[in-house]
This record gives C-alpha cells, sequence and structure tokens, in this order.
C-alpha cells in the first residue's frame, strides 16, 4: 500500500477530519495537542489566513504522529508549501486538475473539492478514488450521496459544508461516506478562547456520539441446564417478557441472554452494540484494547458484524455487534 492509500485509510478510520483556520501560529501546536489527547491526532489547516504554512510547521515538528492535512489549497505552490511545511494530504475547494496531477505525481494525498458528475468523473479518469464533496448542504446533502452510490460505485466521499455534530452520523452511516469533515470539531469561539481543555473534550463527545455504544444486552453464566431454566424464568417473570431458546442460551426478550454452562466470560458477558462497528474497533485498539479476531463474524459483503475483546473485564467477556 502507498504512503497517500495509508494516508487515506488512517483518514477513513478515524472518520472525522477536523477543519482548522488559524490566525496565529503560536495556537498550532495547543490546538492539535487538544485534538490528540481527545482521541483525533487529525488537523487539516486551512490556508485562509497567512498563518497556515508556519501553523503546519509547528504541528509536524512537536506532533509528528498528528495526520497533517493542508485545506482550501488553490494552486501547486501551496501544495508545495503545505508538503515542505509536513503535510501528507491536500484538500482543494473545488475539482483543481493541476493541483490533483502535482498530487498524484508525488505521491501525496489529495481530496479534490467535488459535487457534480463531471467532477466525479474527471476523478475516476485520473485514478481517484476518494473526493471531498463541497459544498454538501447546497448540492442535496445525503439525498446526493445516496444518488451517487449507483452510478459512481468507485468512489468515496468525505462531505463538508454543511455537516455537523447533529448530521454527522447520518453522513458516516453512507457506505460511500469515507469521513466527515469541518470546524465543528474545533469551533472558532473555542480556538479564540484557547480553550484547549474545551476542544479535548469536545472531541471525546464527537467520537462518543461518533461509536454511539449502547449495551444489546447482558449474558449470565449458569452451572447447570436446570440453573439456566430457573434464571431464564425468573427474569422472564421479573420483566414480564417472552423467552427464546437458542442452541447454547436462553433470550428473554433481548436484554438478558442466559447461558448453558461454559459460557464466555467468567460471569458472563455484556454485549455493546454500535452502528460503526470497524471504527469502534479502530478507537478501542488506539486506547489500547485488544481483540480476539478468532471471534470476529463478517457478512457476505466482508463487512465486521461481531467480535469479542481479548481480555475480560469484571469478569465479564466483552463484544461489539453491529447495530
Amino acid at each position: 500500500m502507498t504512503k497517500a492509500k495509508e494516508t487515506m485509510k488512517l483518514i477513513s478510520s478515524y472518520g472525522l477530519v477536523p477543519l482548522v483556520t488559524l490566525d496565529d501560529a503560536q495556537d498550532a501546536v495547543p490546538l492539535a495537542r487538544a485534538l490528540s489527547d481527545g482521541g483525533l491526532p487529525v488537523a487539516e489547516v486551512t490556508f485562509r489566513t497567512a498563518a497556515a504554512a508556519e501553523s503546519m510547521r509547528r504541528i509536524h515538528a512537536e506532533l509528528p504522529d498528528v495526520i497533517l492535512g493542508a485545506g482550501t489549497v488553490h494552486t501547486v505552490e501551496q501544495a508545495q508549501q503545505a508538503v515542505e511545511a509536513g503535510a501528507v494530504f491536500i484538500v482543494t475547494p473545488a475539482f483543481n486538475p493541476a493541483v490533483i496531477e502535482w498530487c498524484l505525481a508525488n505521491g501525496i494525498a489529495v481530496l479534490p473539492g467535488s459535487a457534480t458528475p463531471r467532477d466525479f468523473e474527471d476523478a475516476l479518469a485520473l485514478g481517484l478514488d476518494t473526493l471531498k464533496f463541497f459544498p454538501v448542504s447546497v448540492y442535496g446533502g445525503i439525498d446526493a450521496l445516496r444518488a451517487a452510490a449507483g452510478p459512481f460505485a468507485g468512489l468515496r466521499f468525505v462531505p463538508t459544508g454543511g455537516v455537523s455534530a447533529e448530521n454527522m452520523a447520518d453522513y458516516l452511516a453512507l457506505p460511500n461516506v469515507a469521513a466527515v469533515g469541518g470546524s465543528f470539531t474545533c469551533p472558532s469561539k473555542l480556538v479564540k478562547a484557547r480553550d484547549w481543555a474545551g476542544i479535548t473534550q469536545l472531541t471525546k463527545n464527537l467520537i462518543a456520539d461518533l461509536l454511539a455504544f449502547q449495551i444489546g444486552h447482558v449474558g449470565v453464566n449458569c452451572d447447570t441446564p436446570a440453573d439456566t431454566a430457573d434464571a431464564s424464568q425468573t427474569f422472564a417473570g421479573l420483566l414480564g417478557m417472552a423467552t427464546r431458546d437458542t442452541s447454547s442460551s436462553t433470550f428473554v426478550g433481548e436484554i438478558f441472554e442466559v447461558m448453558q454452562p461454559s459460557g464466555r466470560g467468567r460471569h458472563g458477558h455484556i454485549a455493546l452494540s454500535t452502528p460503526q462497528i470497524e471504527r469502534a474497533v479502530f478507537y478501542l485498539g488506539q486506547r489500547g484494547f485488544a481483540f480476539d479476531e478468532t471471534t470476529a463474524r463478517r457478512d457476505e459483503r466482508g463487512r465486521l458484524r461481531f467480535i469479542y475483546l481479548k481480555d475480560e473485564i469484571a469478569g465479564f467477556a466483552v463484544h461489539l455487534s453491529a447495530r
């Protein structure tokens, strides 16, 4: 895999691309560190101010692990300046062949601004598979991206310009959306106030909203089949819910799974559901959690649907399931 492909894969794994506009380069490192401390080491520094190039240089020098990009790139000269400053991806506001071709020739990941079928065709002709969609709210939003999925099945998009904390989950639920971008990840109000702790907390909240974990059910281990029957009937009476038998357990509604002997986990298991299971595995891996790959289940299209954490927590096995 080329470096440019690796960069795009990482951006897709994180799912969020913070749009960073800085008037003072002294704020660059504290802002990038605040994003990283929140779990999102990604920053697209825009060429909307004179501080852009110096901001990128400082971030790259102090925080080399940050996935650093340059946004609002209009010229090849700006792209060159950004790469020299440490940027590993370039974002253009419109479909700019000169900038795109320079990036491709130099092995730099590029997200060209696009909004029309003509842009999409031109991108495919150049061998691109991921584009910025801007401004998405003006050009049809979610409906436009759904429509593009048919004739342009080989393309994925990073919508910006209308994406917010309130609707980002709707965009990320689309199969042809690689990530979303915007300034909602680091609002100018917080940047101007130099509220780095606020940006860190906002980042954590956004990631939590993105993953949207819910408890699917709790598995309870029993010692004997008789214990399983007794516990399941007791839970059913408590909750007023019907039971459903499987080959290895009895479900009480969708809340409890009462296991036959030898259930996973010392005490049982906890099922966590998420609409973003692949990203959940990625983010938890970044936090130091390991997974038991032998438990992974995928659908006919190869999409992950189920997987257990490697280690128990307080005597409970924990698995993720796709919602």
